[in-house]
């Protein structure tokens, strides 16, 4: 939609190239020079990530035994990633804090108009589908 303004919506990153991390903008120009252009979607961050935390666990591990990789990613307390800093634990394998960007869109034009943080944990029971049984 060329004209498009008044869109807002909350991603990992951007990938536009005005990310507010120094950390992102250096991911992004490192993805142009190898692809010829920027992330298609702001899922390259969270999956980029993944891979992060799964290197730093086996570097730290010292085997790619599965157990002792998981140990090993159970005791990341505030790691700083790509796109911020995650904890894991032995209860706990997704993130309750997670930084955003907040892109917007005006003339048609995407560009990072705000951040945020999750900043409340997500309830177990919701995590656990529990919170929607009534819709099976």
């Amino acid at each position: 939609m060329p004209d498009l303004s008044g869109h807002y919506i909350p991603e990992h990153a951007s990938i536009y190239g005005d990310d507010p991390r120094t950390e992102v903008n250096t991911f992004n120009a490192r993805y142009k020079e190898r692809f010829g252009e920027l992330p298609p979607s702001s899922y390259a961050y969270p999956g980029y990530l993944v891979i992060q935390m799964w290197a730093r666990a086996v570097e730290r591990a010292g085997t790619f035994d599965t157990d002792t990789v998981v140990a090993e990613l159970e005791k990341l307390k505030d790691e700083p990633l790509l796109i911020g800093s995650r904890t894991f634990t032995s209860e706990l394998h997704h993130q309750n804090y997670a930084p955003y960007v907040i892109t917007g869109v005006e003339n048609g034009r995407p560009h990072v108009s705000g951040q945020f943080t999750i900043s409340e944990p997500v309830p177990m029971d919701v995590l656990l589908g529990k919170h929607y049984s009534h819709l099976k």
